[in-house]
């Protein structure tokens, strides 16, 4: 068990401080995180607190078995050490819990519920009781006991009834923080579980929990890989757009484990923001279409000197017409018999060459403009709907050579390739992008058109892309969708400052520019 304080299940509410997007203050507070059902390692207390202000101490002379106590006094009589204790774990979906006082409950509970809740969370206290008892220690953590009506809970929920042990595991897995609670225990201790029908607990270890608690079996390490879960989840995409950021259903099929982030989150600022540092980045045009430099993979110098020579070519050919007109105007009609036949000639073979050079200009255009494209301008363009690649590549290319193509892999049965501009019935917008270093065009759907493109992590020989809308008010970007793109662009990518990175968007704020 860890000494940490408990997160709320429920989001708070979207923060409208206004910071920088690109200078981050390191005094942002960081809220504290959970823990699982573990033994503690005692440690001394630092000069900031990092464990829960209060805790139930074991009490034989109290009529409850325990007494609440501030650890500030428990400290006072017991030295600087901070008391080892138990930490308890529950959901809602299973045990009804009201802390006093809490300002979110309503201001009248009638009376079944207050038994109900009476009735759960005695119930709790004898299983804390009975495992604190059985570690050896003398106290534990329960949200509703150690919680002050200041802190965050989480909301109460409605309770269900499930009538198995496993179903019971998978209720609590289910809950936001019991994987960070799992990730954050010792290996060195096995977990509690404590139910209703059984009178002794059954020992779990670490390893063993997610086959037991998780229907997917999140295979993440929880011993040697606990400092990446939340970057994983971020770079999901969802089925549906409007489901919880930490909904583990991902459209492709992937898993925790297959994702391996690339971008770190270095600070939680609010409940629903963080600071993603070490992170890649480019901006999205949605402005205007534009010509694009590239290397073709094969030298054009002979075709560019022919280009060149029948320009200059041309030049000659109009300035010796010009003076041949002024020079035979000025000429008698003897010298004009004289000079008639080699100037006829001389002019035969200039127009001769010059009509070449036209007709040739067109071909030698085409294979210079249609060559394979070695390298380009790595560039992100926007476009609303699916638009036809053949013109979109005219405008940037000169021609349409085939050479911008649909991006494969890059759909799924939530990206159909249609020709709308608008996307399903949930308010989602069909766009495309359009990305230049691999020639890609790669649809998508969001509900705002985004101006951001975050590296977010690489999976099965891909990169998923966060794409952003910036939120004016708050200075933070906010998730509208995830893409795959090809690993090439991340060297052409530039490193970005620390930027705050909502989970949560509040869509009645964002502004954006199409």
């Amino acid at each position: 068990m860890g000494k940490n304080n408990t997160h709320s299940d429920e989001e708070a509410a979207l923060s409208t401080d206004l910071m920088s997007l690109h200078s981050i203050s390191e005094s942002n507070h960081i809220p504290p995180q959970n823990a699982s059902i573990q033994l503690s390692n005692t440690q001394d207390v630092p000069d900031r607190q990092l464990g829960p202000a209060y805790l139930c101490f074991i009490d034989a002379s109290s009529s409850t078995g325990y007494t609440t106590r501030h650890v500030s006094t428990w400290t006072r009589s017991h030295g600087d050490s901070y008391p080892d204790y138990i930490f308890i774990s529950y959901t809602r979906l299973q045990f009804y819990t009201i802390i006093s006082g809490d300002p979110s409950l309503p201001s009248s509970i009638n009376a079944r519920r207050r038994a109900a809740a009476e009735r759960d969370m005695d119930m709790l206290i004898r299983f804390a009781i009975r495992a604190t008892k059985a570690a050896g220690i003398d106290a534990f953590w329960i949200d509703y006991e150690c919680i002050r009506p200041e802190e965050d809970e989480d909301a109460d929920e409605n309770v269900n009834s499930p009538s198995t042990k496993a179903q019971w595991l998978q209720d609590w897995g289910s809950r936001l923080w019991t994987v960070p609670e799992a990730l954050l225990c010792p290996a060195e201790h096995r977990i509690s579980i404590y139910t209703p029908d059984t009178t002794e607990p059954e020992l779990v270890a670490k390893r063993n929990l997610p086959g037991r608690v998780w229907d997917d079996a999140i295979a993440l390490s929880l011993a040697n890989d606990s400092d990446m879960l939340l970057e994983r989840l971020l770079c999901l995409k969802l089925k549906d757009h409007r489901a919880p950021w930490h909904e583990m259903q991902d459209v492709w099929g992937a898993k925790l484990w297959d994702i391996t982030p690339i971008c770190q989150i270095s600070e939680v600022v609010e409940n629903d923001t963080v600071i993603l540092g070490d992170a890649k980045g480019a901006m999205i045009n949605w402005a205007f279409l534009e010509a694009i430099d590239y290397e073709p993979i094969r030298p054009q110098i002979a075709n560019w000197t022919l280009l060149r020579l029948g320009a200059y070519f041309s030049m000659i050919f109009v300035l010796f017409v010009a003076m041949m007109t002024v020079f035979l105007s000025r000429e008698t009609e003897r010298h004009k018999r004289i000079t008639a036949f080699p100037f006829s000639i001389l002019w035969q073979t200039f127009l001769g060459v010059f009509v070449g050079h036209v007709i040739a200009v067109p071909w030698v255009l085409r294979h210079l403009y249609g060559s394979e494209i070695h390298q380009t301008q790595a560039r992100l363009y926007g476009i609303s709907g699916r638009p036809e690649l053949s013109r979109v590549e005219e405008l940037m290319f000169g021609s349409d050579q085939g050479r911008l193509q649909w991006m494969e892999r890059a759909n799924s049965a939530a990206d159909p390739l249609v020709g709308e501009e608008h996307g399903d019935k949930n308010g989602l917008r069909s766009f495309t992008l359009i990305d230049t270093c691999t020639l890609t065009a790669i649809p998508f759907e969001a509900e705002l058109p985004p101006s951001v493109v975050l590296a977010g992590a690489r999976t099965r020989g891909l990169v998923r892309m966060l794409l952003c809308s910036y939120d004016a008010t708050a200075a933070k970007l906010c998730k509208e969708a995830v893409m795959q793109m090809e690993t090439v662009v991340l060297d052409r990518m530039p490193k970005l400052n620390r930027v705050r990175f909502s989970l949560k968007p509040a869509r009645g704020k964002l502004t954006n520019t199409e």
